[in-house]
């Protein structure tokens, strides 16, 4: 059960990062920088 849950949530993870470094390359770092402060 609990190796079920921490592969759920690294799949989580990996979906973020992949989407944050998507919008990095859409909208450019600085861009994304000051959209996160």
């Amino acid at each position: 059960m609990l190796r079920g849950q921490l592969e759920d949530t690294e799949e989580d993870h990996t979906y973020w990062l992949e989407k944050q470094l998507g919008l990095i390359e859409k909208v450019g770092l600085q861009n994304y920088i000051q959209s996160q402060m």
